[in-house]
């Protein structure tokens, strides 16, 4: 689909969902725009509302300062509700 638009893409890795914003800020002189794909999954603590709030604040942060990003991550209570999005957005 990129090739068909005339656009080259890379795929980065990070540990989690959290660490997506530190690692596009690494990377904003490199390339045009960004996409942050994850799933944040909630756990029996509070770290998912810390890294659910600071990766979107972070993304915010860089949004406003005129890096191009599309936000995707999803946060949901658990897996079953993390599959049923992939697979409503597979039929599309």
């Amino acid at each position: 689909m990129a090739a068909e638009a005339g656009v080259e893409l890379e795929r980065v890795n990070v540990p989690g969902a959290f660490e997506i914003p530190g690692a596009i800020a690494l990377a904003c002189g490199a390339y045009d725009g960004f996409v942050a794909l994850g799933c944040v999954v909630r756990g029996e603590t509070s770290h998912y509302d810390y890294v659910c709030g600071e990766s979107a604040r972070g993304l915010m942060q860089l949004s406003l300062e005129g890096v191009a990003i599309g936000y995707g991550i999803l946060t949901v209570e658990n897996l079953a509700q993390a599959e049923g999005a992939r697979r409503s957005r597979a039929r599309r």
